[in-house]
């Protein structure tokens, strides 16, 4: 994480607290889904949950949330033994 996205979860985890609520859990991957979609519609000029190509904000989403084995699981059609 960049100094600026610490600084911003630490500010909006500070106002959650003041309303009662949880810190936020950040997510490596979901993060790197977040900030390789948000590129992604710079350079094309779009804005849209579903990616460019057509795939729904939840697949994309899972291709950066999968495991090792489930990645070589989804890339040879088989689970790996």
């Amino acid at each position: 994480m960049t100094r600026y996205e610490k600084r911003l979860a630490a500010t909006i985890d500070a106002t959650r607290k003041r309303h009662g609520l949880c810190t936020l859990r950040l997510v490596p991957g979901l993060m790197r889904s977040a900030g390789k979609h948000s590129l992604q519609m710079a350079v094309k000029g779009y804005f849209a949950h579903s990616s460019a190509n057509g795939a729904s904000f939840l697949t994309r989403v899972k291709s950066f949330m999968a495991t090792p084995s489930r990645r070589a699981r989804t890339s040879s059609g088989r689970s790996p033994e």
